[in-house]
């Protein structure tokens, strides 16, 4: 169901005290992405990308049998049969500042699957200890 690979063993081996995390990776790259993007991509961007059609959502549900628009089977169709076609606005200048910045939603409560904990009183917390 995935369209991503699972490794079950390490790329490289780890070094003892040289292994870093997933978070600190992201920042670093982040912050080299922001870095280079003052120089070449100074201004926010458009891209037009395409998203599939997600399982179990009325796109994916609108197609009684699965057909291929790309072999002529059925019409192209976006958002129907075929990928979502949009327009998304990049600021690569402020990738770093985002991802270390938290946004509008964190305040609200987070679920992972079926289960949902309240995070406002820590959020209220940490903008309170952090930010005074």
């Amino acid at each position: 169901m995935h369209s991503f690979i699972h490794p079950l063993q390490a790329a490289v081996p780890i070094v003892l005290g040289t292994a870093k995390t997933e978070s600190h990776i992201f920042a670093r790259s982040s912050k080299a992405t922001s870095k280079l993007a003052e120089r070449y991509l100074p201004d926010p961007t458009e891209d037009v990308v395409t998203a599939p059609l997600a399982h179990d959502t009325p796109a994916e549900i609108a197609q009684p049998s699965i057909k291929d628009w790309s072999r002529g089977e059925c019409g192209s169709d976006p958002r129907k049969t075929m990928p979502i076609i949009k327009v998304v606005t990049r600021d690569y200048k402020n990738v770093f500042n985002k991802f270390i910045s938290l946004g509008p939603t964190s305040a609200r409560p987070s679920a992972c699957m079926v289960n949902e904990m309240e995070v406002a009183d820590m959020y209220d917390a940490y903008m309170e200890n952090n930010f005074h």
